[in-house]
């Protein structure tokens, strides 16, 4: 209890302090407004380092509201906003103010440790009269400038071991990479995939960590990786990232269970690159995982909320995207999500086995012999001499297990791709 009423006179007195600045930036954004006389003037925008101020007159007749704050430099705020003109109609202009800050200035509230990127403000005035933008017919479209790569972790590396044919070097096998990524309350899990050393297109599927991934299920819903240039959607002067695939809360319906990615070479492409003798390649492919949450600061309860806003498919690492059904003050969190990263290389021994003719001729003898010894020691059986040779026949039957072992053995250790690291995994693929 002391520790609760603490915290509260902590959080009040970062109110007391902060909403007095916040009151200022509100009229220097009035005054800043007040000096644009037309609609020609164009937007006015005052930058820092630490913030990003922007007035705008907009003509009462435009059907879609734009505004945009483009940084001097990279590392200062910016972002854009975009929404319908559903106002009243009037013959004076609209006056938008927006202000983008680097850093988070509503910590009054718990809720403020979700929030870690840029804040954007935005208000819509008429004839020195705030607006109602409480309830768009068409959700708003808000970009805000990041650099998610302060708060992503390094590039997980892995390696996929692929083998192609020797005539037509046509890519034939592939071992793969299962991510089980847990699912986030309110929050859409982003995974970032990309090939390192090979312009070799990589195969995606996707599902519920539950269900079994075999080669039918490669076959039926695998997707290239990454988007094609000409697939990849565009709005306005925003273009999809094609290495982020999104995974909102509810894209597995009301199945409360993790995802799985699993991430391997596709089949059927020609590799184009330089080609030895065992027709063999180590692909190398990074993954990450990260959150990613629009939110709103609510003044009714004084705390960063997420209803009415969700993550916009332009979302990359340098811009947040964000759809909401109303304009207030914006922003978003990025955390590392846990996930298990499960590299199967077992399903390489048995796809390439048959490559090579060497091991199928050893392997085909072994078995020729086994059986052989297994029909004489049958006879031996029924010829009535099984107090003499049973001792002989155990013998026989277990050299030749021990003879199959140790050439398997051999097998794996000198003649599979991957020999040195080979290793088992739990999931058990089959065709």
């Amino acid at each position: 209890m002391d520790k609760q009423v603490k915290e509260d006179t902590e959080y009040k007195q970062i109110a007391a302090k902060t909403k007095p600045v916040l009151d200022v930036l509100e009229t220097i954004s009035d005054c800043l407004l007040e000096s644009v006389q037309s609609i020609i003037e164009g937007p006015v925008n005052v930058q820092s380092d630490q913030m990003s101020l922007t007035v705008q007159q907009i003509e009462p007749t435009v059907d879609t509201f734009h505004v945009t704050a483009d940084p001097d430099d990279h590392g200062n705020p910016g972002g854009s906003v975009f929404f319908p003109n559903d106002m009243e109609r009037t013959d004076k202009p609209f006056d938008l103010q927006m202000m983008i800050m680097k850093k988070n200035p509503f910590q009054w509230s718990p809720t403020a440790d979700e929030v870690n990127l840029p804040v954007m403000k935005i208000s819509v005035q008429n004839d020195g009269k705030s607006l109602d933008t409480s309830d768009l017919p068409v959700p708003a479209d808000i970009f805000i400038s990041v650099n998610l790569y302060n708060v992503m972790e390094e590039n997980k590396i892995y390696t996929l071991n692929v083998s192609y044919d020797s005539i037509n070097h046509i890519v034939r096998h592939s071992s793969g990479v299962r991510v089980i990524i847990p699912q986030v309350k309110g929050k859409t899990q982003v995974v970032k995939m990309f090939s390192i050393n090979s312009s070799l297109k990589l195969e995606v599927v996707l599902g519920a960590s539950e269900s079994e991934v075999s080669f039918r299920n490669l076959e039926l819903h695998g997707f290239a990786w990454p988007v094609e240039d000409g697939a990849r959607l565009t709005y306005k002067n925003h273009k999809q990232d094609p290495h982020l695939l999104f995974l909102p809360e509810d894209i597995l319906g009301t199945n409360q269970t993790d995802f799985y990615v699993f991430i391997s070479v596709q089949k059927g492409q020609i590799f184009h690159g330089k080609v030895d003798e065992s027709h063999r390649l180590k692909i190398q492919i990074g993954i990450q995982t990260f959150t990613v949450e629009c939110s709103y600061w609510s003044e009714a309860h004084e705390e960063w909320r997420q209803d009415g806003c969700m993550v916009g498919r332009f979302t990359t690492v340098t811009t947040l995207h964000c759809w909401c059904s109303h304009l207030t003050v914006f922003s978003g969190g990025i955390f590392v999500s846990p996930n298990t990263v499960d590299p199967i290389d077992d399903i390489t021994l048995f796809l390439t086995f048959f490559d090579n003719p060497v091991v199928v001729t050893l392997v085909v003898a072994v078995w020729i012999l086994f059986i052989m010894l297994l029909i004489w020691a049958r006879r031996v059986d029924q010829n009535d001499l099984r107090k003499f040779f049973s001792k002989l026949s155990l013998g026989v039957l277990t050299f030749a297990c021990l003879l199959v072992s140790t050439i398997w053995l051999f097998l794996l250790r000198n003649l599979h791709p991957c020999r040195g690291h080979v290793q088992s995994t739990s999931s058990v693929f089959s065709e």
